[in-house]
C-alpha cells in the first residue's frame, strides 16, 4: 500500500529543501562572453589586477614563485627545506600560503607528498561550499581515518620527482646591508693582518673609487647570466576564471616571474648595481654625494625606490641586457615614444594601453595634443583610464617641465 503524505508535511519538506539550497556566485565581475573575447595576455592581466582585491599575502612574486617550486620538489609540510630557501618567512606563513595554493584549509591528503597544488586548486575552485580566509573548509561529519587514508592514497599515486634547480631569492633590503657589514668586517680583518705583517703600505685602502668606479671595476666578467626561471606548469586561466566568490587566487602572483618583461625589469636595478653599470648614471651619482659634494659610491646610502625608475631593460633579439639610463628624461615635449612609454609604465598605466602608444609612435609633444575623438578611440571609452593618464601627464609636466626650463 502506498504511503499517504499530508499536504502540510509536503509543504514543510519543500521549504526545508529551499532553505538549504545554494547558488554559485562567481568571483570575477566579468561575463563569460566578455571573457572569451579577451586574448590570452589580456586574460592574464585581468586576473593579475583582480588579485589585488584578494587578501594580502605579504609575499612578493619572486618569493611566491620560489615557494611553489620548493613545494613541488620537496613536498607539502617539509618546512625545514622551504626555510632553507626562504629564511625570512616562518612556519605559520608557509602553512597559510600553502593552503591558499591548494585552495583548501585541510592539508592532510598532501602531507609529505610531492604533488602539484595547482591541480587540486583547479579541481575545487567552483565547488559549492563554505570558504574562510580565501580557502574552502570542510563541512559536515569529519572523515574517518580509513576515508582519509583512501584520499591520501589517491594523491600518493600522483606524486612526482622533479629535477629542476632552485634559485636563491634574496631580500634586497636585508642583504644589501648584510653585504656591506660583511665587507666592512673583511676589510678590518685584512687591515689588521697587514698591520701585523708591516705591509700596510702595500694595501689599496681607497674604498671610494670616485665617479670613474665603473671604468675601474667590471664585475660582469665573473657574474652568471640572470637566472632563467623554470616553467614546469601548464596554466589554465580559463579554469581559474570559474573560481567562486571568496576563493583567493594567488596564481597570477606566482606566474609574474614567467613574464620576461616584468622579471627583467624587476631585476634590472639589482643586476646593474652588482655589475657596476649603474655607477655611470649621473642621477645615481647625484643622489650619493657626501657632505663635501663629492660622489660617494659606497654601498651604504642607496635608496632602491628612488633608483628603480632610473633603470630600464634594453631588448636585444634573443637576449635581455641590463642597462641604466645615462641621461635624465629632460622636458616632456622632447620625449621620444620610448621615453613616454617608459614613464607611463612607471606610473602604473595598463600595459595594453601603453602598447597602443607604441604602435602609434606617440611622443611627448603628441601626448598633450590628443583630440577628444582620438583620446576616446585610444582608451576605448574607458574614462577611468583616461583620467589616470591625464593625471600622470600633468604630474610629468610639473616634474620635468613641458618646455626647456
Amino acid at each position: 500500500m502506498a504511503k499517504k503524505t499530508t499536504k502540510g508535511g509536503k509543504g514543510k519538506s519543500s521549504a526545508k529543501t529551499k532553505e538549504h539550497q545554494r547558488e554559485k556566485i562567481p568571483k570575477y565581475d566579468l561575463s563569460k562572453k566578455e571573457w572569451n573575447k579577451l586574448k590570452t595576455g589580456e586574460k592574464e592581466q585581468f586576473l593579475r589586477k583582480f588579485r589585488t582585491l584578494d587578501n594580502g599575502t605579504g609575499w612578493n612574486p619572486l618569493e611566491a614563485a620560489l615557494f611553489y617550486l620548493v613545494l613541488k620538489k620537496y613536498g607539502c609540510g617539509n618546512w625545514d627545506s622551504v626555510a632553507y630557501f626562504l629564511p625570512h618567512q616562518n612556519t605559520a606563513q608557509f602553512n597559510t600560503f600553502c593552503q591558499k595554493l591548494f585552495g583548501q584549509q585541510s592539508l592532510y591528503a598532501f602531507s609529505g607528498l610531492r604533488v602539484d597544488p595547482y591541480e587540486n586548486f583547479l579541481k575545487g575552485i567552483d565547488l559549492l561550499g563554505l570558504r574562510k580566509n580565501g580557502v574552502r573548509v570542510h563541512e559536515g561529519i569529519p572523515l574517518s581515518t580509513a576515508e582519509k587514508k583512501a584520499v591520501k592514497a589517491g594523491w600518493k599515486k600522483k606524486a612526482h620527482v622533479l629535477t629542476y634547480d632552485l634559485p636563491v631569492v634574496e631580500d634586497r633590503g636585508r642583504n644589501y646591508t648584510k653585504l656591506w657589514w660583511q665587507m666592512e668586517l673583511t676589510s678590518n680583518l685584512i687591515a689588521n693582518e697587514a698591520k701585523k705583517r708591516n705591509i700596510e703600505d702595500q694595501l689599496d685602502t681607497d674604498r671610494d673609487m670616485g665617479p670613474k668606479h665603473h671604468e675601474k671595476v667590471d664585475h660582469k666578467k665573473w657574474m652568471d647570466e640572470p637566472y632563467d626561471w623554470p616553467k614546469p606548469t601548464v596554466w589554465n586561466v580559463d579554469r581559474e576564471f570559474q573560481a567562486q566568490k571568496r576563493q583567493d587566487n594567488l596564481w597570477p602572483l606566482i606566474r609574474m616571474v614567467e613574464d620576461e618583461d616584468w622579471y627583467k625589469a624587476d631585476q634590472a636595478l639589482h643586476w646593474s648595481f652588482l655589475e657596476g653599470k649603474i655607477f655611470r648614471d649621473k642621477e645615481f651619482q647625484k643622489n650619493l654625494k657626501n657632505e663635501d659634494d663629492v660622489p660617494d659610491l659606497q654601498l651604504t646610502g642607496i635608496d632602491p625606490e628612488r633608483m628603480r625608475t632610473r633603470c630600464r631593460v634594453k631588448k636585444i633579439p634573443g637576449k635581455f641586457e641590463m642597462e641604466v639610463e645615462k641621461e635624465g628624461f629632460g622636458h616632456v615635449s622632447g620625449w621620444t615614444c620610448e621615453q613616454l612609454c617608459q614613464y607611463l609604465r612607471e606610473t602604473g598605466l595598463e600595459d595594453e594601453l601603453v602598447k597602443k602608444f607604441e604602435e602609434k609612435q606617440v611622443n611627448g609633444k603628441k601626448a598633450y595634443n590628443f583630440a577628444m575623438e582620438e583620446a576616446e578611440a585610444m582608451f576605448d571609452g574607458d574614462r577611468a583610464a583616461l583620467d589616470r593618464y591625464d593625471r600622470a601627464m600633468m604630474a610629468a609636466s610639473r616634474k620635468f617641465g613641458f618646455l626647456p626650463r
